[in-house]
């Protein structure tokens, strides 16, 4: 099993640094989180936030944001483009589907036979 982050969105952010003080260097990106497997493939509503500073290259964690990166975060969560959540089976799955339902008609036809 695999998770997967799929890019949403990504947005500079006008605000202070928290952790050098620099203006205009936050950016902001969402990503939805999906699960692939032999068997299935999900698209789940998770939604990861990552805030970092192309400055001083440091990852801003939501414990650091002041009010005005909340502000920001919660306007360019609104605007995001989320991904229905789906589950998809793949074609190994549905093979193997595929071939239990045939082995069980098989198998009540066999019985059928019997009476």
């Amino acid at each position: 099993m695999k998770t997967v982050y799929t890019f949403l969105k990504e947005a500079p952010l006008r605000t202070n640094c928290p952790e050098c003080y620099t203006k205009d260097g936050l950016l902001l990106s969402f990503h939805q989180k999906r699960i692939e497997s032999k068997l299935y493939d999900r698209i789940t509503n998770t939604i990861e936030e990552r805030l970092e500073c192309g400055i001083c290259e440091t990852k801003i964690y939501p414990v650091q944001w002041t009010d005005d990166i909340e502000r920001m975060y919660e306007y360019h969560l609104k605007t995001v483009a989320i991904q229905d959540t789906t589950f998809r089976l793949t074609t190994l799955s549905a093979g193997i589907l595929v071939g239990v339902l045939l082995a069980a008609i098989g198998f009540v036809y066999w019985i059928l036979q019997l009476m």
